[in-house]
């Protein structure tokens, strides 16, 4: 067995006999660092060791834990197929139990608070429960620490809950009274980081995921603003009519892994934008985004921080358009892509989402980034339709019926 093999037994073992938390940090730290240039297939089967030992870790803290070291792997090369099912069974009642621990904490507060301190972090509600009456030697390790924090900077004595400050001396008491569900708590971050690393590298797990309805009402219950819920809207192998009223161009796309309209943009301009001889001859004419810009946004290149990139028209819905198939002069806003959606907002026509290219009514830019590092995004042009058949298109929506507005 390999020195990894022998890591992640360890950490499995550790874990299974209810080793101290000194012992379970040892036994991760010891697991990463014979992950350092470790070969694929040896990556491989550390994480399906991981992967079968994680349903029989009853405590959620615990399978947190494993699935992050094993989430980890997977980030270093290693394969998601193994791990994403067994996370994503146990992702749901983790989030369940970390919600019911911040709902006791919540309810004990009093009705009218306080204004919270100027110098209290919201980022900084991960200290660790000391308290007597909750340690034991299986809660040991440090679960509240801000690793922002320098060594010789105070702890925040509190969790942010919901916007509300909750002390800790009520955070322990309420774990002490409901371990299991603080733990769950403990184990929430964990199991969901674990969750995007193998979401994120697996277009067929998301694509489960999507259907699992399990699943997507415990997000949207439990966790309906973390990076779980926009990263299972990442539509997949997603057919795209774009329509250009102005020119007459339309063609078919297929896309994937963009996460929000930002990146489609971006990633339309690169494709449809016919500038100098980079383009395609039959394209939009307008500028192409730099090829540096389009490996960011389609995940080819590193993530950028800094940057931005112009924009230079404008997303509107099929709707938008009026009965001879033109664009009106004035867009009503409830006809616009936002670039803050996501294309699977982009309302289908027929099963099929229509994007409509448009004059901007303004200038915008935009961060140049890519929502989530490892997620490859995919604009694929099919099919340039003829100017006949663009025009049937553009002619057959705008003469669509539109549901009539609402009696005042």
């Amino acid at each position: 067995m390999s020195d990894l093999l022998q890591a992640c037994q360890r950490l499995l073992t550790s874990i299974r006999d209810g080793r101290p938390g000194e012992e379970l940090d040892a036994a991760g730290a010891a697991l990463q660092s014979r992950a350092e240039g470790a070969g694929a297939d040896e990556l491989d089967r550390a994480v399906q060791l991981i992967a079968e030992g994680l349903p029989d870790i009853e405590d959620p803290k615990h399978a947190g834990l494993a699935a992050v070291h094993a989430g980890a792997l997977v980030e270093e090369g290693g394969s998601p197929a193994p791990l994403g099912p067994p996370v994503l069974r146990a992702l749901p009642g983790i989030l369940e139990l970390a919600h019911a621990f911040e709902q006791r904490c919540l309810e004990r507060l009093p009705e009218l608070e306080e204004e919270p301190d100027d110098d209290l972090d919201e980022d900084d509600d991960d200290e660790d429960y000391e308290d007597e009456d909750y340690e034991d030697e299986d809660y040991e390790d440090d679960d509240y620490e801000d690793d922002d924090l320098e060594d010789d900077d105070p702890p925040t004595p509190g969790l942010w809950i919901d916007g509300r400050f909750v002390p800790m001396e009520l955070a322990r008491e309420v774990a002490t009274e409901h371990r299991r569900s603080a733990r769950g708590f403990d184990g929430r971050d964990f199991i969901s980081r674990a969750a995007i690393a193998c979401l994120t590298r697996d277009a067929g797990l998301r694509g489960q995921a999507r259907q699992d309805e399990v699943l997507l009402d415990a997000i949207a219950r439990f966790e309906p603003d973390s990076w779980l819920r926009p990263l299972l809207l990442v539509l997949d192998d997603e057919p795209l009519l774009v329509l250009c009223p102005e020119t007459g161009l339309g063609v078919r796309l297929v896309i994937g892994g963009i996460s929000d309209n930002f990146q489609l943009n971006t990633l339309l301009a690169d494709r449809l934008v016919r500038e100098g001889t980079e383009g395609p001859e039959w394209g939009l004419p307008g500028r192409r985004p730099p090829a540096e810009e389009v490996a960011v946004a389609d995940g080819s290149g590193p993530q950028s921080t800094d940057g931005t990139v112009d924009g230079q028209w404008s997303l509107y819905g099929w709707r938008a358009l009026q009965p001879d198939g033109e664009l009106p002069d004035e867009i009503p806003v409830d006809h616009w892509i936002w670039n803050e959606g996501s294309p699977a907002s982009i309302e289908p026509f027929e099963g099929l989402r229509v994007v409509l290219i448009g004059p901007a009514p303004y200038q915008r830019s935009w961060n140049l980034c890519r929502s989530f590092d490892a997620l490859v995004a995919t604009a694929e042009v099919v099919e340039v339709l003829t100017r006949e058949e663009t025009d049937r298109w553009l002619r057959r929506l705008g003469a669509t019926e539109r549901p009539s507005d609402p009696s005042p």
